[in-house]
């Protein structure tokens, strides 16, 4: 326990703080008396008396500062503090962690001791573990988190679906399951469902709600998912824009069922997407239907079909200088492979499909095996590769809107690049492309306060391009040298903000923030 204690010598009010402890050896409770200064008559404040300039203490300032005065901007803390009153602060300091280090929580005392935070954004480990599995279980909150965040952001049309899938190393998780991995990792994985906002007339997007989806749902199958959760919402779709995983003829009609206007592109993989690239290569590369499109030259053509039974229109681009990229770079691997195999030859053509096999991979399709004396070899396979070229710089999308031209096509379906950059984010940014949590409750507060965290980091993408920041900085080396912002603790306990560097007035000014007493940061949100 400690208190002040102010004493008068000669009209002079001195001022000290009483601190008592307990004396181990003598085995009684005692006093320590601290000096702060001599009290002011005219303004009662403490001025010290001591050599106040040397610092007894730094902090890290600028990164914390800089994603409060966002987090302020964005109305986040008002949102959260309606759905979670009693802790909606200690989720922000979660979100502000894992922005600033992409570390794991187990390691958020550290960094909460190095940065200059209020006393309640003091958090143990086990304290934090249990914090996200109440949250996750506080699935209530978490919805009514999500529609106030929507009536904030007022989103109606303009609205985007996407998912992603995260592994996860976790056992006895029952979100966790097999399925398709986009990043090629056996791990059992959890599937995220998007919706996002589309800002302005830019292809950057802000995160309004997520879903959960167990890790074996294919991506084909979750169409009607996003329209129950688009109407659970009260969101007006106008349109949607959807992946090419998401094509399937019966995806196709579930939208034609529901009125909505889609585009959505058709992947090769597909028989009409073959087929459609070789009979319309002459029609699409005729320097009749080039266009220009954000400085640059694309060609384009349309078609109408049916598929199965629901009527669409297919507009197919073609991107010659991407094409002649893809060509260059096919055909020079092609070459390599050859010169490898240009001293190789094989007994039997098990043995020849065996090391094809294990050594060419995905561009095996591209050489047959021949003999030649006894012995196999390999050459080029002429009609796989002109149906490949043929394909290359060519993309097909589908739709049903028929006043749409094809400049509208390609800026709303390069909206969808918003959608991908959180998808990054959120593998990336703040380290989440593999997932440690135990339980699924735990997951499932885990990923809110990356969901958190995301809102903040679309929001400093948003700036950073359209400031152009992106020419100086990455978001990383954005927030190292805000991080190296400090400030000084002295000897009489007052703050002292650290000499502000060019390149963070820089960042500060771009996002409009003036730097204010660092006592702010120590009155919480």
């Amino acid at each position: 326990m400690s208190f002040e204690y102010e004493q008068e010598i000669k009209g002079k009010i001195y001022v000290y703080t009483i601190k008592s402890y307990w004396d181990k050896e003598k085995q009684q409770s005692r006093q320590k008396r601290v000096y702060l200064g001599r009290k002011d008559s005219k303004t009662g404040a403490i001025v010290s008396t001591k050599k106040s300039g040397v610092p007894k203490g730094s902090h890290s300032f600028g990164g914390v500062f800089f994603l409060k005065q966002i987090i302020k901007e964005l109305k986040l803390d008002v949102v959260l503090k309606k759905a979670f009153p009693d802790s909606f602060e200690k989720y922000l300091y979660l979100a502000m962690f894992k922005i600033l280090t992409s570390e794991a929580y187990y390691l958020y005392p550290y960094w909460q001791q190095e940065s200059y935070l209020p006393e309640d954004a003091t958090l143990e480990s086990q304290r934090i573990s249990q914090l996200l599995q109440d949250l996750g279980e506080n699935e209530k909150s978490v919805e009514d988190f999500f529609y106030e965040w929507i009536k904030v952001n007022n989103a109606k049309s303009s609205v985007m679906f996407d998912i992603t899938s995260l592994s996860s190393y976790s056992e006895n998780n029952d979100l966790l399951e097999y399925g398709y991995n986009r990043d090629k990792e056996c791990l059992e994985q959890v599937n995220i469902g998007l919706i996002s906002k589309e800002l302005g007339n830019s292809s950057m997007h802000t995160p309004l709600a997520y879903r959960i989806y167990p890790g074996s749902i294919a991506d084909v199958s979750t169409v009607t998912n996003i329209l129950e959760l688009v109407t659970q919402y009260k969101l007006e779709l106008s349109h949607c824009v959807i992946d090419r995983g998401f094509y399937s003829s019966e995806n196709i009609k579930s939208l034609h069922r529901k009125g909505l206007e889609y585009l959505i592109p058709v992947p090769f993989s597909t028989l009409l997407a073959e087929n459609l690239a070789l009979d319309c290569y002459q029609e699409v590369s005729s320097p009749l239907n080039s266009f220009t499109f954000r400085d640059e030259v694309y060609f384009h053509c349309n078609k109408k079909v049916t598929i199965d039974d629901t009527k669409c229109t297919l507009h197919i681009f073609l991107d010659k200088q991407r094409k002649a990229r893809e060509e260059n770079k096919l055909l020079k691997k092609i070459s390599e492979i050859e010169k490898c195999f240009a001293d190789k030859s094989f007994k039997t053509i098990q043995l020849a499909e065996q090391y094809i096999v294990e050594t060419l991979k995905s561009k095996k399709k591209f050489f047959i095996i021949k003999k030649r004396a006894h012995r196999f070899s390999i050459m080029r396979n002429k009609n796989i590769l002109d149906q490949e070229i043929a394909q290359l710089g060519i993309f097909i999308i589908a739709t049903n809107q028929n006043e749409i031209n094809r400049v509208q096509i390609l800026e709303n379906y390069r909206a969808k690049d918003g959608v991908e950059k959180i998808f990054q984010s959120f593998k990336h940014d703040i380290n989440e492309k593999q997932s440690r949590t135990k339980s699924a409750e735990t997951m499932k507060g885990s990923f809110f306060i990356n969901f958190i965290a995301l809102v903040l980091l679309s929001r400093v993408t948003q700036v950073m391009t359209q400031k152009e920041l992106f020419k100086s900085f990455t978001k990383a080396e954005l927030f190292k040298t805000l991080a190296s912002l400090k400030v000084f603790t002295l000897a009489n306990n007052m703050t002292l903000l650290a000499e502000v560097s060019k390149k963070q007035k820089t960042i500060f000014s771009a996002f409009n923030q003036k730097l204010g007493n660092p006592s702010y940061n120590l009155t919480g949100f």
